[in-house]
């Protein structure tokens, strides 16, 4: 489901300001995509009136994106201009604030997060009402990263409206804090489901279209700790091991069709909702045994702002295709050491490859 210009009816009755209204080739509205008018929101979507059609196309918004041709990469060392980007999780955080970042830049941005008729309705509506004041090219699109249908729903009504996608930014986890053994089987599935496996059912949604273009970024935002261990990661250092793994591998898989992987490793950023809104053990009372013997921990707070990250995704975007590098570290806090780490490792992996030929 992708919102676009005018007002969506939730079942829960309330509204949400939009900024855009797909239409096909011949002036219906596309199924899956909201518009103008009063749209009940569910999966199958309803028609709107041919008036409310006309308002929409008298937008700043909608004028902008019939105007605007389609962005695209082309060979090694093209630059994407007016890209059309998906970014999962983005009801708060990186997510929300890469969309901004990449819609003020003038990619058409179509920015996913869980719910967006009912849990995240109202970050929803704020995302929508942010881009319309500004006439920019941002719609809300609705995604489950665990599940299945969901994401292809989603990444099919993207293609539908844009023809492609160039960019995606694969921002969407959970964090948690407490020791493994606390958490039950269930609650470890759905992090690993969220933070590893997640991104890889939106890879495979999109990786179709984008080999059949031959061109392509999937960019995975990761953490240090899901790299360098200074103590206990938890569930939530798993699941981003897990995430790092899978996207290296992919970035072997699909070069020879032209697509770029990107790996972002954000340091401690405490003010985003990612640790925020972490998932606690089930199981208090292991939890309340390992507190007991736990070493401490002190975490030094200094003044990072989370728009780092939405820069530096921005500027793997501006880099050109096929130079872009795997993994990026942002931040100063828990990044020590980890730039360094990641070329020691680059150098060792090419000693490997070689000893192959």
């Amino acid at each position: 489901m992708i919102i676009g210009a005018g007002t969506l009816d939730t079942k829960g009755g309330r509204k949400i300001n939009a900024s855009a209204q797909v239409l096909d080739t011949d002036d219906r509205p596309i199924a899956g995509l909201y518009g103008a008018g009063n749209c009940i929101g569910s999966p199958a979507g309803q028609g709107i009136g041919r008036a409310d059609r006309r308002s929409v196309r008298r937008s700043h918004l909608a004028r902008w994106l019939e105007g605007t041709p389609p962005g695209r990469v082309t060979a090694e060392g093209a630059h994407i201009n007016g890209a059309t980007i998906l970014v999962t999780g983005c009801s708060s955080g990186f997510g929300e604030l890469a969309a901004q970042t990449l819609a003020r830049k003038g990619h058409r941005v179509f920015a996913s997060m869980r719910g967006v008729a009912s849990k995240n309705a109202a970050a929803a509506s704020r995302l929508l009402g942010w881009a319309n004041e500004r006439a920019l090219a941002l719609e809300v699109a609705d995604m489950d990263v665990t599940d299945d249908r969901s994401v292809h729903a989603c990444v099919d009504g993207v293609l539908r409206a844009a023809g492609h996608i160039d960019v995606v930014i694969n921002n969407a986890g959970r964090g948690s804090i407490g020791p493994i053994e606390a958490f039950s089987m269930t609650q470890i599935e759905q992090l690993m489901s969220t933070n590893a496996l997640g991104p890889i059912r939106v890879d495979r949604a999109v990786l179709p279209s984008m080999r059949r273009r031959g061109a392509g970024l999937l960019v995975h935002i990761s953490s240090t700790v899901g790299r360098v261990l200074p103590g206990p990661g938890g569930v939530y250092g798993a699941t981003k091991w897990a995430l790092e793994a899978f996207a290296e591998s992919l970035s072997h898989e699909v070069k020879p069709f032209g697509i770029d992987v990107a790996i972002l490793e954000p340091g401690a950023y405490p003010a985003t909702a990612t640790m925020a809104r972490a998932v606690m053990p089930e199981h208090k009372d292991i939890a309340g045994e390992y507190a007991k013997v736990a070493a401490p921990f002190r975490l030094t707070v200094r003044d990072d702002s989370p728009q780092d990250v939405a820069d530096a995704i921005a500027k793997l975007i501006d880099t050109p295709a096929g130079y872009r590098p795997l993994r990026t570290v942002v931040g100063r806090v828990m990044t020590e050491g980890v730039a360094e780490f990641n070329a020691v490792y680059e150098r060792t992996k090419t000693r490997l490859i070689e000893s192959f030929e």
